[in-house]
């Protein structure tokens, strides 16, 4: 490869746009915004990508909501950067995106869509191929992967024998890495063997791997190498044995739908994973080894660990014990059963606060028309119940234990017949439509008043948008003290509190007046006048915000404030560590009230 005899470069990350007049015809995929060429054209259906002799044609799963996810990186050997390599992205086994490295071996990848299980594939002419996990969150923003640096691969060969030694053709061969942690490389490389039962992959990664052989009605034959080399191999496919489990309950029933995982019970054999079906069985066939350890996981059971389980086609049973439920009752504050829709949600006593993020809203269980609940598969724990249901406030439970058995009888959960609050908000000229109200039990930080609108994680108890007389009234607020937190567009967020929340009645807390803000805008740029991505841009804490705010740059390197008061700010500028190292950079600037200002950054 006559790249590889290039001079080593100092290998800095690039913003997409200065690539763009050296690959015209990528930049368009690079620099459009996601929004237009939606717009401007069908979807369309990604084209066959080759990955290491095999190909595919899959559509592109729809996978949630549109975001705008920029991942930079820089692929490298020991001998400097590598031009042209190739990078696909997955969603579990699909290519989403492709993209190659630039002459100094940089790269940008664009996500317009969340990903979960998600990964990168890095693969060079003469390198042995990494894959590594990637993280493509549900909210816009860039990220730093670093440098990612390929091995040069060395020849791995051999021979596959059935069990009476003779070759073994059609069979298939299964390499990967042992390497763990951060960076481990989980790319599996695959090949089939020749008439002859030969086989060889020609870039097989440096250190301990694992080459294993499969073949239809034998046994799996699996080896453990150092390879620091090129290495030849024969592996002996084992007379075919199977092993048949079947999961049920205390009670005897099928527990379909369960992850069963065989390891291996002899050092160095592959490990086989399969759910359970409608009849609670999983059926593991063509296996090389006697003996095998078995894990099971479930989310409504206790994880199950057998050691040891004969593979010698007989079936087996293995009870999976639950994790505990707890049961109660939900009432009205006479006495009588919650009403219909009434649901009760299980929260860990330490995640009660209204400022805690939650990831994955708990799930809500009904009560029937007497009241009662059945909530199981709780972890032992310290948790409180938040029963809801319709004219009532949220009502929670006091703190209770739960512990190993299978049941734990809570306490009676009370409705408390809740109040309101009413709000007029306006900017001291008109009503300011669309405005928000968030209710919180308690006054929430700084750091979550002043987040960027991107970034911002909100949790209340309550919230609500004005109408366009700017009036809004939020009901079904347990009695008590509560905060307001009042945002509208271009203004700055307003806390009021502490209110009154009385039982059976709404409060009219009157006119809210918001100031309007200011905007702190700009663009950090390189030494060659090149937007940086991915740069962290702060507006440190003054007198007036007692925060500090961070802000992230964007593919071309500009940033953006939410609505801050005027005045004197002082900003600083990081970049991630990367090739050249980090750098930072603080600047001042004169904010005018209710206008902007503009701070561009040169590094």
């Amino acid at each position: 490869d006559p790249d590889r005899s290039r001079p080593a470069t100092d290998g800095v990350l690039r913003p997409a746009e200065a690539r763009a007049a050296e690959s015209p015809a990528r930049s368009q995929v690079q620099l459009e915004r996601p929004e237009e060429r939606l717009a401007a054209e069908p979807r369309a259906t990604p084209r066959e990508i080759d990955v290491q002799g095999t190909s595919s044609r899959a559509p592109v799963p729809d996978l949630g909501p549109r975001v705008r996810v920029l991942i930079n990186g820089a692929v490298l050997s020991r001998q400097g950067p590598i031009p042209g390599a190739q990078l696909i992205a997955f969603a579990g086994q699909r290519p989403v995106l492709e993209e190659q490295s630039d002459d100094q071996g940089r790269f940008s990848l664009l996500f317009e869509r969340p990903l979960e299980n998600a990964t990168v594939r890095v693969q060079a002419r003469g390198f042995a191929p990494l894959e590594i996990p990637i993280e493509v969150p549900d909210r816009s923003g860039s990220q730093l992967l670093g440098n990612l640096i390929l091995q040069e691969g060395v020849r791995l060969s051999g021979k596959v024998h059935l069990p009476d030694g003779s070759p073994a053709p059609g069979a298939t061969l299964t390499l990967r890495s042992l390497a763990s942690g951060r960076g481990a490389n989980l790319h599996a490389q695959e090949a089939e063997t020749k008439a002859d039962g030969s086989f060889h992959f020609p870039q097989a990664p440096r250190g301990q791997i694992q080459v294993s052989a499969r073949a239809s009605g034998f046994g799996e034959a699996s080896r453990q190498l150092n390879l620091t080399d090129s290495t030849s191999v024969d592996l002996h496919l084992q007379v075919a044995r199977s092993l048949i489990l079947r999961l049920v309950d205390p009670t005897g029933e099928a527990v379909p739908a369960v992850s069963v995982r065989l390891l291996s019970a002899q050092h160095g054999g592959q490990a086989r994973e399969m759910d359970t079906d409608g009849t609670g069985r999983a059926r593991f066939s063509d296996l090389g080894e006697s003996h095998w350890n078995v894990q099971v996981t479930s989310p409504e059971h206790r994880p199950l660990a057998q050691p040891g389980i004969a593979a010698n086609g007989d079936e087996v049973e293995l009870v999976l014990q639950p994790w505990p439920c707890i049961v109660g009752r939900v009432l009205l504050p006479g006495g009588d059963p919650a009403p219909e829709g009434t649901l009760v949600e299980v929260l860990p006593s330490s995640r009660r606060g209204d400022l805690v993020r939650v990831q994955v809203q708990p799930p809500s269980h009904p009560t029937d028309p007497q009241g009662h609940y059945r909530a199981c598969g709780v972890r032992p724990g310290t948790y409180v119940l938040r029963a809801r249901a319709p004219g009532f406030a949220p009502s929670d439970s006091k703190p209770f234990q739960v512990g190993p058995k299978e049941e734990t009888f809570a306490a009676p959960v009370f409705l408390e017949r809740g109040g309101g609050l009413a709000f007029d908000v306006t900017d001291g000229r008109s009503a300011l439509k669309g405005s928000q109200v968030e209710i919180y039990a308690s006054p929430p930080p700084a750091a979550l008043i002043w987040l960027p609108e991107a970034s911002r994680v909100r949790a209340p108890l309550a919230e609500g948008t004005a109408d366009r007389h700017g009036h809004v009234e939020i009901e079904g607020l347990a009695s008590g003290q509560a905060w307001a937190l009042v945002r509208a567009e271009g203004c700055l967020p307003h806390l009021l509190g502490p209110l009154v929340v009385s039982t059976g009645g709404v409060h009219e807390v009157g006119k809210v007046t918001l100031e309007t803000g200011s905007r702190i805008f700009g663009q950090v740029n390189d030494e060659l006048g090149h937007g940086v991505t991915g740069a962290l841009v702060m507006l440190l804490a003054n007198d007036q915000v007692p925060t500090t705010i961070h802000l992230t740059t964007d593919a071309d390197g500009n940033y953006s404030s939410p609505p801050v008061p005027g005045g004197d700010w002082h900003l600083r500028v990081r970049t991630a560590s990367g090739t050249r190292g980090s750098q930072t950079q603080t600047l001042q600037a004169q904010v005018p009230h209710g206008g902007d200002a503009r701070v561009d950054f040169q590094l």
